[in-house]
């Protein structure tokens, strides 16, 4: 009977750790963009950077009523850029987060561009965020941050996009519909996460993140995240090359290869990912209780090690039969075995002497294979005309 007490106070001691540490999501930022006579600004760019180095941690545009919120930051020091055609780009004072603290910024007043103009130069360049009536455009190349970057990492700083975990909420913390170059990916949450992570941003053109989505994305509630790749429009062959590590308490590594040859009226591609990382996870809990037959101490110690290998290849082709009617065909694949390692230990003393322990261990080796076939064709026969 006693035993069985120690055991219901560590799972509550562990349920309110869990709770405590959940708190932590409170810790953000929050302001308002307005104009020179407080009217409120939609669909300004907001970039969170760090202090001092301004390295991008995330982006979001403002809302119908300028509103702006940066959630689940890490504890740091942080300033913020607001920009928006037709006014001039701003940048904020230092701002200290600390664990648990929401902060929320005096109304930044945009304003506008006032300069006379001496002559016009086109450049062909696109900004990192376009706003559009029906959808948000993230341009992958506009960014020097996400050189480097997978595209699991670039999405988790788009504006009103957030990854937790494995999964990718959108449109108000909802899942969204992840398709790629127009195609929904039909596969669970976990394997659409190691699919985007062996994916390099060099491989990618634009992210549309459409948030009402017409009838024919079937999506449920959480909008849709489009991925636009790069298909080289030169012709002849052109083959890249691509490795990428990184390493700091875990370990990370990728290499990619693509391939294309186009003609005037054939294009065929290939590409083919191998990526292998590790995530390691731990944490301890001490707790010691006075009570009336002394000290009562539970101790907790929980550690997870996952390793994933993945392998992810597509292969497609376009052909045109005829001008503005094209026929394509497209293979998508994804191996992914995944070791995860989890122990679970618990220690029940009495004035420091340990009395019992619950041990408890376990290892998961799981290897997911998907195959996915797409066939396609699109034509435009021409516009109806009125009589």
């Amino acid at each position: 009977m006693r035993l069985l007490t120690r055991c219901v106070l560590s799972f509550v001691m562990v349920t309110m750790f869990g709770y405590c540490y959940a708190q932590t999501d409170s810790t953000g930022i929050e302001g308002k963009v307005v104009t020179e006579w407080a009217a409120p600004v939609e669909a300004a760019t907001i970039r969170l950077l760090s202090h001092p180095d301004s390295v991008l941690i995330s982006s979001t545009i403002s809302d119908v009523n300028g509103v702006f919120r940066f959630s689940k930051i890490k504890p740091g020091n942080y300033f913020i850029s607001v920009s928006k055609v037709g006014y001039k780009r701003l940048y904020s004072v230092k701002y200290q987060v600390l664990a648990n603290n929401h902060i929320k910024t005096d109304a930044v007043k945009l304003i506008p561009l006032t300069h006379q103009l001496q002559e016009v130069k086109i450049l062909a360049k696109k900004d990192y965020v376009e706003v559009r009536p029906d959808k948000t455009i993230i341009n992958v190349d506009a960014s020097i941050v996400s050189a480097g970057s997978n595209m699991l990492d670039v999405l988790g700083n788009s504006p009103g996009v957030r990854v937790s975990g494995n999964e990718i909420l959108f449109k108000g913390g909802q899942k969204a519909l992840i398709a790629i170059n127009g195609k929904p990916v039909q596969l669970a949450s976990e394997q659409v996460a190691e699919l985007l992570r062996n994916y390099q941003s060099n491989q990618v053109s634009q992210v549309e993140l459409i948030e009402n989505p017409s009838a024919r994305w079937d999506a449920s509630g959480g909008g849709v995240i489009n991925i636009i790749l790069k298909k080289d429009q030169n012709l002849g062959w052109r083959v890249n090359i691509t490795e990428s590590a990184a390493i700091g308490q875990n370990y990370r590594l990728n290499s990619s290869t693509s391939a294309n040859y186009r003609s005037k009226h054939i294009n065929l591609f290939a590409t083919y990912n191998v990526g292998r990382n590790e995530l390691a996870r731990s944490w301890d809990i001490y707790r010691n209780i006075n009570t009336n037959a002394g000290i009562e101490g539970y101790d907790v110690n929980y550690g997870s090690k996952t390793r994933t290998s993945t392998h992810a290849f597509t292969a497609g082709g376009e052909f045109s039969l005829k001008p503005n009617q094209n026929i394509g065909a497209l293979v998508q694949g994804n191996i992914n075995p995944t070791g995860i390692s989890k122990s679970n230990n618990t220690y029940l003393k009495t004035n420091g002497t340990l009395d019992s322990s619950i041990v408890t261990g376990s290892f998961i080796d799981r290897d997911v294979q998907t195959l996915n076939y797409n066939l396609n064709y699109r034509g435009l026969f021409g516009k109806f005309k009125e009589h």
